[in-house]
């Protein structure tokens, strides 16, 4: 140990760095012994009547790990069909035209979703790895696909439309962000949504901020009307009853607005978002004494006449340029005052309980989180790769992004294989690798050849590791 130190041989980096690529080659030789295994097991349990076996065909997959995975499988004729096929294939859920894993798939799409940008998702895979795993471009293609097919389950959601959630009030908070477009006549687009929730909970340990409970997002920058899918996402999460309230919080834009249409004989209240409104109003009022006059009145009343009226009483304190400014907020707010107040105020006035209920700003908090990775840096997007990343983060910000990217995967298994089988199957054969695969160049680290001196002893460690004694 002493000449360990002197040398400066070990460092935990490089024992780690060693460790991972020793297992990578356990890790691939282990799934040989599983994946052949289910290949006999299938091969015996088949329908012999139905599949006549013809050969044998090797088949890769680029892993998790930096290295591929070779194996081979059994080739049948369906008689019953007359196709050829795969029967672990088939089992196992593997798509015929990829080489990736389905691990490495989810993997990349998660560190693509995560991360800034393809080419850092690229690079972060390849700092787990040691060893470069997926190229950017490989990255991109799996998002894209990933993407494409969450909207698609998403859309069949929004089709069945059988929400279960029952809650008093349903919140949706609404707005809207221009994307950069590319290869397209289109410079930039915008991408209306909408983020859906129950309310608010405490955050652990901080019971002054909240988070929003159940909170669902949707988006869409397809042309057509916005409202008729946007509801159908709230009706595929909520049932609403007469007895049920919507509140749609947001800016003055004439769609937002149209939201109070598509909801039924639910009540449906629309309110002006208070953080555009005060900025509206800063900039027309410079005078922070008449500014404040102004926002006082906002919840007043529930029918925002006295606002209006503030409105127009202060116009007198403000120049002819901010004066027509302010000529078209009051011609633009006057039809719709009441939305000017806070729906708490409008709730009670109607005698609905408040208590515990907070106020509305949450759309751009939920927009700054789509933005981050759709916006930021001068990104530009391909009308299909707009759509399946918004897909991806709508499913991230909404928490089912697992289970959309597990939906994918086809679920079958082997006959009669549970996961603790397969649990059990797969310790198996580690120990078996381990206990046979001494000499396999998969399993054999460079450093065992490198001598206990050079190594620092490294060698003989996992020439320990790669014998029969330690198991």
């Amino acid at each position: 140990m002493d000449t360990i130190l002197d040398e400066g041989a070990i460092t935990f980096l490089s024992l780690e760095t060693i460790m991972v690529r020793f297992l990578a080659g356990v890790f691939t030789d282990a799934m040989k012994v599983v994946l052949k295994r289910i290949d006999d097991r299938l091969f015996r349990e088949r329908d012999k009547s139905r599949y006549e076996e013809l050969d044998f065909h090797d088949r890769t997959f680029d892993t998790i790990f930096g290295v591929p995975l070779t194996f081979r499988r059994r080739y049948y004729r369906d008689r019953e069909t007359g196709e050829n096929v795969f029967l672990l294939d088939k089992a196992m859920g593997l798509d015929a035209g990829t080489r990736l894993s389905p691990l490495l798939k989810e993997a990349a799409v998660a560190a693509a979703v995560r991360g800034p940008s393809y080419r850092a998702a690229a690079e972060s895979l390849e700092r787990l790895a040691g060893e470069r795993v997926l190229s950017h471009e490989s990255v991109r293609q799996c998002a894209v696909k990933a993407g494409l097919a969450v909207e698609a389950m998403e859309a069949e959601e929004r089709r069945k439309a059988e929400g279960t959630r029952e809650v008093p009030i349903v919140f949706l908070e609404v707005d809207g962000l221009n994307m950069h477009l590319q290869r397209t006549d289109a410079k930039r687009v915008e991408e209306k949504a909408l983020a859906a929730h129950e309310g608010w909970d405490s955050r652990p340990g901080c019971r002054k901020e909240a988070r929003l409970r159940g909170c669902t997002i949707y988006s869409s920058h397809a042309p057509g009307e916005w409202w008729e899918e946007a509801s159908r996402h709230v009706y595929s999460r909520f049932r609403l009853e007469e007895s049920t309230v919507v509140v749609i919080n947001g800016d003055r834009a004439s769609w937002i607005r149209q939201g109070t249409e598509w909801f039924g004989s639910s009540t449906a209240l629309y309110q002006i978002d208070r953080y555009h409104l005060k900025r509206d109003l800063a900039r027309i009022f410079k005078d922070k004494e008449v500014l404040e006059r102004v926002l006082s009145k906002a919840d007043a009343d529930p029918t925002g006449a006295a606002f209006v009226a503030a409105l127009a009483e202060e116009r007198v304190h403000v120049g002819p340029k901010s004066r027509a400014e302010l000529d078209k907020l009051i011609a633009d707010i006057a039809p719709i005052a009441e939305s000017v107040c806070d729906y708490r105020v409008r709730l009670r006035a109607r005698g609905i309980e408040t208590t515990g209920l907070r106020s509305l700003g949450a759309a751009e908090a939920q927009m700054e989180r789509l933005s981050d990775r759709t916006k930021k840096c001068g990104r530009s997007w391909s009308w299909e790769g707009l759509q399946a990343m918004m897909a991806l983060l709508r499913a991230k910000c909404s928490g089912t992004l697992e289970s959309f990217l597990a939906r994918i995967s086809e679920e079958a298994r082997p006959p009669e294989a549970s996961e603790d089988d397969l649990a059990k199957e797969a310790a198996s054969a580690v120990i078996e690798v381990l206990r046979t695969g001494r000499n396999d160049r998969a399993c054999h680290a460079p450093i065992m050849d490198a001598g206990i001196v050079r190594s620092g002893g490294l060698s003989h460690v996992f020439h320990e590791l790669a014998s029969e004694s330690w198991l």
